[in-house]
């Protein structure tokens, strides 16, 4: 998985580049200009645009079928306060004639469960510019397209998308302040999102393309971003699927899915891990996959989550999450900071004895000790 973050600006056909030479400490290196055609999919019903998700294939040749190229599926960007924005993307090479099969859990969980269409393909020629630090590090690098839609309800339309994208963290200011140059050049930023909006949103379909992003509150939009990522992880066998749920319960998801999804592991914990016998560490990340689908489907519905709270086996359990939870809360107001400890919390649930919570009823003290 990668997470985008990029600052998107305009500008017309005639509109000339700064000269980059201020921008202190960066190397700068010119790559040649490279020509693109990309493909965007959804349902009828736009499942995928209403989440804000977007999935496309990019390759050399307008052709698809037999062709080499980059299946993408990126998800809905946080808020944000400022022009740089941000969205989990995740990329497969694959042969353009099909969706690669990991990515049909995530639009599961987007609701795109009908079967895709094409929406528009575009042509792009990117003139692409990297800056790189003095110790030869990628700070960040931009991107100069001149776009022409091919196909889809802006036929023959062309426009010019200039995008600076953050490759390593630190380098925020640098990427802002080459922004502005930009900007003070004669860009602007975009009034569309992404390429794709451009493709589709003209006077006849504004209303209806309005109404398709308004479709969800931002708080579901983000929350399914979440679940989506968390059932790619698993996906794609993922070894980091416990850090990404970690993030996902400490930060990711709202408050209310935080602590559904965390009631829903316990008792999953609590009854089907015992009764299957299973090995609990190999069987988890299913569980993960099915709650998260699961769980978007009563958001996308508009339903209470609180209303799908399941049963517990007994009062150990539930004193064991009523003591999960508020610890939850607690790293919830710690940020960031307390992902490694929500991830410690989530390695101690898998190696406690469930069995025994319905034998003595009582949680074990040394899980007791270590959390309260």
């Amino acid at each position: 998985m990668n997470r985008e973050v990029e600052i998107k600006l305009s500008a017309d056909f005639g509109f000339e580049l700064p000269d980059f030479a201020t921008l202190a400490g960066l190397a700068v290196v010119r790559k040649p200009p490279k020509k693109t055609f990309t493909t965007y999919f959804d349902t009828h019903n736009y499942d995928l645009l209403s989440c804000g998700a977007a999935l496309r294939f990019r390759g050399e040749d307008v052709e698809r079928v037999g062709r080499p190229g980059i299946w993408t599926l990126k998800f809905a960007p946080p808020a944000s306060a400022s022009y740089m924005s941000s969205r989990f993307e995740y990329e497969v090479e694959a042969d353009g004639a099909s969706m690669p099969e990991m990515f049909a859990p995530a639009l599961r969980v987007f609701g795109a469960t009908t079967p895709l269409i094409e929406l528009a393909t575009l042509s792009a020629v990117r003139s692409a510019t990297d800056f790189i630090a003095r110790d030869g590090t990628p700070a960040f690098e931009l991107d100069d397209d001149m776009v022409e839609v091919l196909t889809g309800p802006n036929s023959g339309r062309r426009f010019r998308e200039i995008e600076v994208e953050l490759l390593n963290p630190g380098f925020e200011h640098q990427a802002e302040t080459l922004s502005e140059m930009l900007l003070v050049s004669g860009a602007r930023y975009a009034a569309s999102s992404s390429k794709l909006e451009q493709a589709l949103e003209n006077s006849e379909t504004q209303a209806y393309i309005s109404g398709l992003l308004e479709r969800y509150e931002h708080f579901v939009a983000s929350d399914l971003s979440v679940f989506g990522s968390l059932v790619l992880e698993v996906a794609g066998n993922s070894v980091y699927w416990r850090d990404e749920l970690a993030n996902a319960i400490v930060l990711g998801l709202s408050g209310a899915s935080s602590r559904i999804l965390v009631t829903w592991l316990v008792s999953k914990l609590a009854i089907d891990a015992v009764s299957l016998g299973v090995d609990i560490g190999g069987w988890l990340p299913g569980v993960i996959a099915e709650l998260s689908v699961k769980l978007a489907d009563e958001l996308r519905g508009g339903g209470n989550l609180h209303g799908v709270a399941p049963q517990l086996p007994n009062s150990a359990t539930q004193s064991l999450l009523d003591l999960v939870l508020a610890r939850v809360v607690s790293m919830r107001s710690k940020g960031e900071a307390a992902v490694a400890e929500c991830r410690a919390l989530i390695a101690d649930m898998e190696l406690m004895s469930w069995s025994s919570l319905d034998v003595s009823e009582k949680v074990p003290e040394d899980f007791v000790k270590k959390w309260s």
